[in-house]
């Protein structure tokens, strides 16, 4: 579901800040000017909050600077949000027979306020890779994944992220129409699986199931991604058979999972668009 308004604003705003190191960044230092300007802070505002950030580990500092990069807490809670996960035990067998089979990276994403999130990631055995990794961001509206998750999501949540949802192009194929991305989703209702062909990254496809519950909503989704050449529409059709062979086998011998906030037992497979 989208993001609830925040009530201690402190919070949000080093959350942002975090935030806007990962997003300025990608791996190097960030200025405060930058950053106190990316959030809309004062400098000073933005210098105590990093300054705390950093004493608490969420941050360091580039030694003799004022430039930020993240830290090591991030990585332990991270690592502390993946094993409480008990789906990633449950499905790992899966994306590794799949990565097995196709030499691609395969990817299992779970849902996360305004879009999904690559929780595990089990890279290809080609040299040339599409960059899908665990932590990674997966668009509602741009990336098989998210399309998985958002077209099996109950008719509520889809509705309020939907209208939520910036629909930004990634490329010059990425769906930016509200009506087209609908049909879209009642498509990959109708089939069982979705598709992104170059709507995230030029010269990669990429196919995703979704992980159904008992009420027949996404509880997360398995994508497999790589370079076009290699990943026909034919080919990937061929996987989706493959994975939600085997995405169905694991969910029938385990407990029943998680579903998302609000999820009723109306399936949205019977939903009618």
């Amino acid at each position: 579901m989208p993001r609830s308004p925040t009530r201690i604003q402190a919070l949000a705003r080093a959350d942002a800040l975090i935030g806007a190191v990962v997003a300025l960044g990608g791996g190097a230092p960030v200025s405060l000017s930058n950053l106190a300007e990316h959030v809309g802070l004062h400098k000073v505002t933005a210098f105590n909050l990093l300054k705390t950030l950093v004493a608490l580990g969420y941050l360091e500092q580039e030694a003799g600077s004022r430039r930020y990069r993240i830290g090591l807490r991030p990585i332990e809670l991270a690592g502390a949000a993946r094993s409480g996960r008990d789906i990633g035990r449950r499905f790992e067998p899966v994306l590794y027979a799949l990565c097995r089979d196709t030499g691609e990276t395969v990817n299992l994403a779970l849902p996360y306020l305004g879009h999904a999130v690559i929780i595990d990631s089990v890279e290809g055995r080609h040299g040339i890779r599409t960059t899908a990794y665990a932590g990674e961001r997966s668009l509602y509206h741009s990336t098989a994944c998210g399309k998985a998750l958002l077209a099996f999501a109950t008719e509520e949540a889809r509705s309020a992220i939907l209208s939520s949802l910036a629909l930004v192009p990634r490329t010059p194929q990425t769906i930016i129409d509200p009506a087209r991305l609908a049909d879209e989703l009642a498509t990959i209702r109708e089939r069982g699986w979705a598709l992104d062909l170059e709507e995230n990254e030029i010269g990669a496809h990429c196919v995703a199931v979704p992980v159904l519950g008992e009420a027949g909503l996404a509880t997360a989704a398995i994508s497999v991604s790589g370079l076009k050449d290699r990943l026909p529409p034919e080919t990937l059709e061929s996987i989706a058979r493959r994975a939600r062979i085997e995405v169905a086998r694991v969910s029938r011998t385990s407990p029943p999972m998680p579903q998302w906030p609000g999820a009723s037992a109306r399936s949205p497979a019977r939903e009618t668009s």
